[in-house]
């Protein structure tokens, strides 16, 4: 999770936009709810929304801050769901957020849709067996073994996928393009249409977005170099393959019709951890031209001035905290920071949305999260108090 670094800033990228002549969208404070993991035993649960369990995590919500919301304006509490995955049938996904939409008309708070781009296919052996689909170790086309990430301990992914595979970003494209995007634009016209947009929070298209340490050269190879035609700097080359995926993604969710507005990456947090450039995801690839940029957060009481200060040389354009709670990650520990703090610098830094992790989660971090000073923040939040 909290991993990152600030890296040299690029062509000036991304969207700044502001809402011209639309109504103000409000500042967004949601909590994470998940609806699928893998399991370590090997097997992969059909991945479908509980809209019981969901439905109950909303109640504790709203009951935490006495069934304030916000006001919709400037500010509005929400939820959001995910991982939503490759994984996934297109008639799931379609469910999952028929049903988000369903309940945030329900319940009155707002809903996020959180996607991953590149951990969960477990499922596509169709497209995880074919060679130029996954990544490569070296120049003579070695394919990768299984991911293994740090928060699920014994579960093995498929391999890393090779971004820019014409094939693989074929039905990608489909996927958002024909079956994600046309439900979330349906389910934004209907809230707007009984006024209710602010009840949309976003699109969060990523989940912590990497490249796997020691792959990249399928990737690489397609852009037209090899072991005698090497890049300069073979880690800004990698790092270039994870913007260009963000961007291809981000773009085909435009091309359904999400909006640019509401839709964030969500990339590491921005530190000076030189394991952030080894797998490919310094900050300046989570700006493009399709959406907003989105962090991680964690370690804020240490490594907020660089995301603040990084955030400030690309002119202070709105941007999403897609994951974090005051706690720190690396090393686990708790937070300098009070809640009250946590929260408002990254209000007073044009913060769009903060997704909050660890809601009814037992681990320290989690605990932090559900804590009495905490809740008492998100207390003061919905009631337009202001925050340090």
């Amino acid at each position: 999770m909290a991993i990152g670094l600030l890296s040299v800033l690029p062509p000036a990228c991304g969207v700044t936009e502001p809402t011209g002549g639309r109504a103000a969208i409000p500042q967004y404070l949601i909590f994470q709810l998940f609806i699928y993991g893998p399991s370590p035993d090997g097997n992969v649960p059909s991945p479908a929304l509980n809209n019981t369990d969901i439905s109950t995590s909303i109640d504790q919500i709203l009951a935490v801050v006495n069934h304030q919301v916000g006001d919709g304006t400037t500010r509005q509490l929400g939820f959001a769901l995910g991982p939503m995955t490759l994984d996934h049938t297109d008639d799931q996904l379609r469910k999952i957020i028929r049903g988000g939409f369903a309940l945030a008309q329900e319940k009155g708070l707002a809903v996020a849709f959180h996607m991953d781009n590149s951990m969960f296919w477990m499922r596509r052996s169709d497209l995880w067996s074919v060679h130029d689909n996954v990544e490569w170790t070296d120049w003579d086309g070695t394919a990768g073994s299984s991911q293994e990430i740090g928060w699920l301990p014994g579960v093995t992914l498929a391999p890393q996928m090779c971004w820019n595979s014409p094939a693989l970003k074929h039905e990608v494209g489909r996927i958002l393009r024909d079956v994600v995007a046309p439900e979330v634009a349906r389910g934004i016209d209907h809230l707007r249409s009984i006024g209710k947009a602010h009840l949309y929070a976003g699109f969060i298209a990523g989940w912590e977005t990497f490249i796997q340490p020691g792959t990249g050269y399928c990737g690489l190879t397609n852009l037209g170099y090899s072991a005698t035609n090497m890049p300069e700097d073979m880690d800004e080359a990698r790092a270039t393959l994870t913007h260009d995926w963000l961007e291809f993604f981000a773009g085909e969710l435009v091309a359904g019709g999400v909006p640019t507005n509401r839709l964030y990456t969500h990339l590491p947090q921005p530190t000076k951890n030189p394991l952030t450039v080894r797998l490919g995801a310094p900050p300046w690839t989570g700006y493009n031209e399709n959406s907003l940029a989105g962090f991680s957060t964690y370690d804020l009481d240490k490594h907020g001035p660089e995301l603040f200060a990084d955030l400030a040389a690309r002119g202070n354009a709105r941007w999403a905290s897609s994951e974090g709670t005051n706690y720190n990650m690396s090393p686990p520990s708790p937070s300098t920071l009070t809640w009250d703090r946590y929260l408002g610098d990254m209000l007073a830094h044009n913060v769009a949305l903060i997704n909050v992790f660890g809601w009814n989660d037992p681990t320290p971090f989690g605990k932090a999260t559900m804590s009495d000073e905490a809740k008492a923040v998100y207390r003061k939040f919905v009631s337009g108090q202001p925050l340090q």
